[in-house]
């Protein structure tokens, strides 16, 4: 009888180790490697049908490969955009990892992406932190984007008014914006929960990362681990008085080299006109 337990907890011990290296190998190698397309549709004062492509939080650096921007880039382009939104954090820890980073080289990368509306960025903490905000501008205009800081961009081709708010943990949110109503009003902001200090009555879309859905997700744990300002939404859609807020769980890594129950994602918004 002692015998059959023991066997029995050997198989079972042995199991534990060959699922347990098994998930490592999962959150460590072959999840954070993925990158997959989300796509919602939604009906929007539009002029015309408009496909944006958003994506967020690469944390270039130590944990995400600076040799993965190509196939960022390339991903992106397959998806045909009219418009291109980052959402911030571009660099992980740009202090530790610049002897790995070449300016010129994302530059260039990012400026073969092809939007015909137009490529735009708005600033993540990770922007801010680590000598980052010194370089972060100029390389993503270099690369064709436009970064808002509280700032308004009109799209006219299409009735797009985008509003680019700055990053809500180290720098200034001007979360008094008023939201003009005519056409459709796009809301891109790093952080989700910032949002909702705003009047988004008039808002169609808004757009987020910085939470990484977690990252890990783990019950109880990664409620404790989630970032400030993104808490509440972590990851998905929800919906808004009149559209959808959508949180992307973002590309890269941040903290430790682990991504589990979120693959990495860009977002394609197909905007359509009503009938």
């Amino acid at each position: 009888m002692m015998g059959k337990i023991l066997k029995g907890m050997m198989i079972f011990l042995i199991a534990a180790i060959l699922i347990g290296a098994g998930l490592f190998v999962w959150a460590r190698y072959l999840e954070p490697s993925l990158l997959i397309v989300r796509e919602e549709s939604m009906t929007a004062p539009v002029s015309q049908s408009t496909r944006i492509v958003f994506f967020s939080d690469t944390h270039f650096g130590k944990w995400y490969s600076p040799g993965n921007i190509d196939r960022v880039v390339e991903k992106i382009n397959e998806q045909n955009p009219d418009v291109v939104i980052f959402g911030g954090d571009f660099f992980d820890i740009y202090a530790r990892d610049k002897e790995e980073i070449d300016l010129e080289e994302f530059s260039q990368k990012l400026g073969l992406i092809d939007a015909p509306l137009g490529k735009y960025a708005v600033w993540g903490n990770h922007d801010y932190g680590a000598g980052a905000s010194r370089i972060y501008q100029e390389m993503m205009e270099d690369g064709g984007f436009c970064v808002l800081k509280n700032e308004v961009q009109t799209i006219e081709e299409c009735g797009i008014t985008l509003y680019g708010l700055d990053d809500a943990v180290l720098s200034s949110p001007d979360t008094d914006a008023v939201f003009a109503g005519d056409g459709t009003d796009v809301l891109v902001c790093h952080e989700p929960d910032i949002a909702d200090q705003m009047d988004l009555h008039n808002v169609e879309l808004v757009l987020s990362g910085h939470s990484h859905g977690g990252q890990v997700s783990l019950p109880y744990l990664t409620e404790r681990a989630l970032p400030p300002w993104g808490r509440k939404y972590i990851k998905g859609s929800y919906p808004l008085e009149n559209g959808m807020r959508y949180v992307s769980s973002g590309i890269g890594m941040t903290k430790l080299p682990f991504r589990f129950g979120n693959i990495p994602e860009i977002i394609v918004i197909n905007l359509h006109p009503f009938i």
